[in-house]
């Protein structure tokens, strides 16, 4: 399946925050969403997952499961790391929550409470817990904005990995362009609100994460920087 966004407009109130937004993310595709603070790519999200309803336009995900990582984690407090990620996959076989928490890098945390754990171990929390389930469209905004440099590596192999074995399309907010560089197939940039896709950069197919400073990057870097700096 495909997630396809058709002449997507949003206003609240008399504020307008999306005009007139196409895009459409391929199955086995990673789509990274880019642009200044405050234009509106959580709004496209909360539209994409279907939380908010468009002004105008379409939003097609062909009925697919929507797994979504916030930019809080949302945890349930009262519930251990693994019953939080065991509560999203129903459908999940016996023993996955057990490997996606060993593949976030929580093995030993799996009875701890949220309160117990770090800012950037709930993030990875969140991930698993987005993982565990099952869907067909997978939502991320911002997602590694919590972790350090070396367990940000970790997590963008993570999400190869899950594009490579789910091939599913994913939709990913970032701020870090190196993230995108590294991790996906194309860069989409945003304009200021309200907001407008000004390009959509091709970064190439890519089956492990790229070096986001490799020279082969370089023009799509400065044509991203460029369009960012601008704004639209």
């Amino acid at each position: 399946m495909t997630l396809k966004i058709s002449g997507l407009r949003k206003s609240f109130g008399d504020l307008p925050v999306l005009d007139g937004v196409d895009l459409e993310v391929g199955r086995d595709e990673i789509l990274a969403l880019a642009g200044p603070s405050g234009c509106g790519k959580t709004t496209l999200l909360n539209l994409a997952a279907g939380l908010l309803r468009p002004g105008a336009g379409r939003v097609e995900t062909g009925g697919a499961r929507v797994g979504y990582l916030f930019q809080e984690d949302r945890l349930l407090p009262w519930l251990t790391v693994a019953e939080n990620i065991a509560a999203a996959g129903e459908a999940a076989e016996a023993g996955e929550a057990a490997d996606l928490i060993r593949r976030v890098g929580l093995e030993g945390f799996a009875e701890r409470y949220p309160d117990e754990i770090s800012g950037g171990m709930r993030q990875r929390v969140a991930m698993a817990r987005a993982l565990h389930f099952h869907c067909g469209l997978l939502l991320l905004d911002e997602p590694f904005k919590s972790l350090d440099p070396g367990l940000r590596l970790e997590m963008l192999d993570l999400l190869l990995a899950i594009r490579r074995e789910r091939r599913c399309p994913i939709l990913f907010v970032t701020h870090e362009l190196d993230e995108a560089l590294a991790a996906a197939n194309r860069l989409a940039i945003l304009s200021r609100r309200p907001a407008r896709v000004l390009a959509c950069l091709d970064l190439g197919k890519t089956a492990a994460r790229r070096d986001p400073a490799a020279p082969a990057l370089s023009g799509v870097r400065r044509r991203a920087l460029e369009l960012l700096a601008g704004g639209g």
